[in-house]
């Protein structure tokens, strides 16, 4: 039986994201947003106790999260929201003199430490309302302040504290590209690649880049507004926890998946595509079949990260899960895990040389308590080596700037430069061992996994300038 998991929101875009999640699921399994059920329960269709505690006898329920930011304008926000109704008010924690963390991961990260037996207290609670506590799933951003920082020492806290719980996290990147609006992005982004290295048994990486692409190209949205992007955001999150919710046969609980997508930690971060995303302007209920809907999610139109290729190295898909919703009528009609892999094959999914069967299958049903535009949805998570290529382009970056040294008086302030230059070494290690698994040698020299044991994922600084590894 499938667990409880408890849902941390962190910082502006992960309390951003985290609202749009709940709405979804609280659609899927039929609850207002006041909590208060709006369809009776179906017994035996869906398990709503996984991510709400129920109340009042099965009459309303409760989301099992916690919100937390350094400053109050996002949290207040959805105070005032109509999910006002929805939320434990005792579970959103701001910062009372609301400062922020100014954009920066350090200003993040050491805050957090005046705060954070506050912050615990709120999380250790959720976890005890819990009948079977299985796990955690952390939603924020990488590039900014709060979401990077204060993300990444509740990420230490949570496998500190809870050493025997899954631990996922859902983690906007930054376009890897381009420009962002905060300068900084580069050292953030590094820094917090390095505690999701460390922490997280998977990591969903969700670019922005690549899901402003999918709304314009897919959806036909001219220009995607942040609305438009969380719920895109909204429905992969969903999506991931669908075989637990709604009795898939396999894949029932949060370790399954994990075990699934990550068979070789630290390579551990997980791309995503789903299908279909219908424009919203489309009322009409498209006759989407399972097997066109996993032929639309194995494409490329469809990825939420949008990696460049690399002649030098034949990337490759490690390992996957597809999950497949059907509505029941349709349900085992067309699918076969067989005839989802000669689909893949079509759109050019290459696996490694040292492995032919990286894609597993879990299917369910569509929630009973919607009317869906189609027959069928999918969504694909996806651990493959073109990762290498997205981080290699932030290590780039992070060099351009450091190089110049750039804004790192802030950095140099916090103590935290020892830490910044460790973090690039080990994502420079990552990347090539994301680049090894590609090759025979990975396995039949056993390269790749003594490489595993020998880069010191967990090691400590003893250098003054890096206080903060006496805690990781």
């Amino acid at each position: 039986m499938p667990g409880s998991v408890v849902s941390l929101h962190v910082g502006q875009c992960g309390n951003q994201i985290g609202t749009e999640f709940w709405k979804t699921l609280c659609q899927e399994h039929g609850i207002g947003l006041d909590g208060v059920l709006l369809q009776p329960n179906k017994p035996g269709e869906d398990k709503k106790d996984i991510f709400f505690n129920e109340l009042n006898c099965g009459t309303r329920f409760m989301p099992r999260s916690v919100l937390v930011d350094l400053e109050p304008r996002v949290i207040n926000l959805v105070k005032t929201s109509d999910c006002r109704q929805l939320h434990n008010h005792g579970n959103m924690y701001v910062w009372t003199e609301g400062r922020g963390a100014g954009n920066n991961w350090a200003h993040g990260y050491n805050q957090s430490a005046e705060r954070l037996e506050d912050i615990f207290e709120i999380i250790t609670r959720e976890t005890e309302n819990a009948d079977s506590l299985e796990g955690f799933s952390l939603s924020h951003s990488i590039s900014g302040g709060t979401g990077s920082g204060l993300g990444s020492k509740i990420m230490e806290q949570v496998k500190d504290r809870f050493p025997k719980s899954i631990l996922q996290t859902s983690s906007v990147f930054a376009n890897a590209n381009d420009e962002t609006d905060v300068v900084v992005s580069p050292y953030n982004s590094m820094l917090t690649l390095d505690w999701l290295v460390e922490y997280p048994d998977f990591v969903i990486v969700l670019e922005n880049a690549a899901l402003y692409r999918v709304a314009t190209e897919t959806m036909r949205v001219q220009k995607p507004s942040v609305e438009h992007i969380n719920s895109m955001v909204s429905r992969i999150m969903t999506s991931v926890s669908a075989p637990m919710r709604f009795y898939s046969p396999v894949y029932t609980k949060l370790l399954h998946i994990a075990a699934c997508v990550n068979p070789f930690p630290p390579m551990q971060f997980v791309q995503t595509a789903y299908a279909p995303f219908i424009p919203a302007d489309n009322k009409i209920m498209e006759p989407k079949s399972l097997i066109s809907s996993a032929a639309s999610m194995s494409s490329k139109s469809s990825a939420a990260l949008g990696s460049p290729s690399q002649k030098e190295v034949h990337h490759c898909m490690l390992s996957a899960l597809a999950v497949l919703q059907v509505d029941s009528a349709h349900q085992g009609s067309d699918v076969t895990a067989g005839g989802i892999r000669r689909q893949a094959q079509k759109n050019s999914i290459r696996y490694p040389p040292w492995s032919s069967t990286a894609l597993s299958i879990a299917s369910c049903k569509l929630s009973p308590y919607m009317e869906h535009k189609c027959q069928a949805s999918g969504l694909l998570l996806a651990n493959h080596t073109n990762t290498a290529i997205v981080f290699r382009q932030m290590v780039k970056q992070f060099d351009q700037l450091y190089k110049k040294k750039a804004f790192l008086d802030q950095f140099v302030k916090e103590g935290v430069m020892q830490t910044m230059i460790e973090a690039r070494e080990k994502i420079v290690n990552v990347v090539k061992l994301y680049e090894e698994a590609t090759t025979m040698e990975f396995i039949s020299d056993a390269a790749g996994l003594s490489e595993l044991s020998n880069i010191s994922f967990n090691s400590t600084s003893n250098n003054d300038d890096s206080p903060m590894r006496s805690n990781a």
